[in-house]
């Protein structure tokens, strides 16, 4: 099995792009490349599907219990030849990051290096860097540089390395990756076209010394891997989910729509932009995404608005998270400006300049869709808007009871109106059924 994590010195010292370019190299090699994404970041594994044509995988220590997160990586990594794991923020930044998966699973570490306005100082850093990773138990197989400039400060450099160097990217224009205010474009945007992911490829092949890393990259399998549970279809009869997906609503986590079909529901996907009125259902998954970019034409989807906030009373089982609860919303404000929308709570959207995140432990109130009384959930929360209620909300409860990773307790929420809850928090359900409906 082989496994190589790209890890870095920063946020924004260019692991993305060393990412993508070495699951685009490996695949013009004929290879079978799997992407996997430390943290809860929807972004940059969608990015890693574009690139690997195939679903990208979150690991997390926060949120996913240790035998499913084993379970998905050894699983998936089986099914290619290698795979790529892209870490997040720098290498030993938070008490879950990328130091954490790396020494869980074991994965060497190819560690990414911003390099520019620096030469010899990058010794003593590099020299830091790999002692806390001996004293951690994590291997450190080489680095790659990134924003390089001339051909002396590449030497320069690379004399100062007390560990390999394995290659550089340069400075260059054509590899920058689109992003706005949340980051990078998402897949659905398509931010990298084919002659992109070329050239990506082109410049990896050519600077970075593929041969060793794949050489080096072997880890060691798992000495028993559970096998994934599924649900059988009691009766034989299918029930149907409908997930919003297009470029306003497409952060999932792959493992939470891989639960929904391993629990006997068929996903159907529908776009609330696009489509105007949606079908039939036993349930419905509204997830995060940039609602607040495309609000005006969701507006004006007046049917399908309608369709939801009417599905909504009778009752049919919702869950909505972050840009799905704006979907849920009376509207959503922003620069003074009003888009309705499908009107189920009492509260509109005001957005704002300031992010609120974190990761989350939710303790459930009472009895929802998303399981029984006392049940924890752990997710991850990252927003810019706050709601703001503009009428009396008697039906409206708050059935989450809110902490942080620390377990600190914060607040209430979870808002829940028969069966709808909306939540600003992203939850991972560990390869478990998402919501009541499925069981």
């Amino acid at each position: 099995m082989k496994a190589i994590l790209v890890a870095g010195t920063h946020s924004g010292c260019g692991k993305t792009t060393v990412a993508l370019g070495l699951m685009a190299a490996f695949r013009k090699r004929g290879l079978s490349v799997q992407g996997f994404k430390v943290g809860p970041d929807y972004i940059d594994q969608g990015l890693h599907g574009m690139v690997t044509g195939r679903p990208a995988r979150n690991l997390d220590t926060f949120m996913m219990d240790r035998e499913f997160l084993e379970q998905s990586f050894y699983t998936h990594s089986s099914e290619a030849d290698v795979s790529v794991v892209e870490g997040v923020m720098g290498i030993f930044d938070g008490d879950f990051g990328t130091w954490s998966v790396a020494k869980l699973l074991g994965i060497p570490v190819l560690l990414v290096v911003d390099t520019f306005g620096m030469a010899e100082t990058l010794g003593p850093i590099l020299k830091g860097l790999a002692n806390e990773a001996r004293s951690r138990g994590i291997q450190i197989l080489g680095c790659i540089f990134s924003k390089t400039g001339s051909h002396r400060h590449i030497k320069r450099l690379t004399n100062s390395s007390p560990i390999p160097v394995l290659g550089y990217i340069p400075r260059d224009k054509r590899l920058h990756i689109p992003s706005r205010h949340l980051g990078l474009l998402v897949a659905e945007e398509n931010p990298l076209g084919e002659e992109e992911i070329a050239y990506l490829s082109k410049v990896v092949e050519e600077n970075v010394d593929l041969d060793r890393i794949l050489q080096t990259s072997i880890i060691p399998g798992p000495s028993k891997v559970s096998a994934r549970e599924t649900v059988s279809n009691k009766g034989g009869v299918t029930k149907t989910v409908l997930v919003a997906k297009d470029k306003a609503f497409c952060f999932y986590y792959q493992d939470n729509l891989d639960a929904i079909e391993a629990s006997g529901c068929k996903i159907q996907y529908f776009s609330p932009i696009e489509d105007e009125s949606i079908p039939n259902c036993d349930g419905i998954y509204i997830g995060g995404g940039y609602p607040e970019v495309h609000a005006k034409a969701i507006s004006k989807n007046k049917s399908l608005l309608h369709s939801i906030r009417e599905m909504a009373m009778d009752g049919i089982p919702i869950y909505a998270e972050c840009g799905g609860l704006i979907l849920l919303s009376q509207g959503v404000v922003e620069d003074k400006t009003f888009n309705r929308m499908a009107g189920v709570f009492p509260f509109d959207v005001i957005m704002g300049k300031s992010p609120y995140l974190g990761y989350r432990k939710v303790e459930l109130l009472q009895d929802c869709i998303l399981g029984k009384k006392s049940h924890t959930l752990k997710g991850h929360e990252f927003h810019y808007s706050n709601i703001q209620f503009c009428e009396k909300f008697d039906e409206v409860s708050k059935v989450f009871k809110v902490s942080d990773q620390y377990d600190s307790e914060l607040f209430q929420e979870g808002y829940r109106l028969k069966n709808t809850i909306a939540t600003y928090i992203h939850i991972h359900f560990n390869g478990k059924n998402p919501f009541g409906i499925l069981s």
